[in-house]
């Protein structure tokens, strides 16, 4: 199913748009405050956990959910640095949307349809013919798994003259 493979990112997108209609105030929209680049961030950590793939092992989420908590933290401490206070509503957005990603990954994960690996029918490999080295004899059990009749065995003595 389509929305369990984009689960985490259709999640991230709507965090992010709930960020930017309720968590910024209209007149914060201006070019270099704290609060546009701590939604640049959680817009940025979107666009890569969509195109950063699941890691194989335990946790299959590392990367995703991991960009998002890096911009969580960046959320919470940038507008420190800027000068500013902290918009705890832009932080626990950031926090939901690593919990987002985390949902959509386990969402994922859980889908046989997306992680069930894929049958794959072996084909039959015919095997050529064996044949005994002169003075050497199979034994009947290896032809016969070989699927080949049994080899008469001729007659070793010298002839007589």
């Amino acid at each position: 199913m389509a929305i369990n493979r984009y689960l985490s990112a259709i999640l991230s997108t709507a965090i992010v748009l709930l960020t930017a209609l309720v968590a910024i105030p209209s007149d914060a929209w201006t070019l270099g405050s704290p609060q546009i680049t701590t939604f640049v961030a959680l817009a940025a950590s979107t666009v890569i956990s969509y195109l950063v793939p699941l890691s194989s092992g335990k946790w299959a989420g590392i990367y995703k959910t991991g960009i998002a908590i890096l911009a969580g933290i960046f959320t919470a401490v940038w507008p420190l640095l800027a000068g500013g206070s902290i918009d705890w509503r832009v932080v626990v957005l950031a926090g939901l949307n690593a919990l987002a990603q985390e949902i959509g990954v386990n969402v994922r994960l859980d889908d046989p349809t997306l992680t069930k690996p894929k049958e794959v029918k072996a084909q039959p490999i015919a095997l050529p013919p064996v044949t005994p080295a002169p003075s050497t004899t199979v034994p009947d059990e290896v032809l016969a798994v070989l699927g080949q009749p049994p080899t008469p065995v001729a007659s070793e003595q010298p002839a007589q003259s």
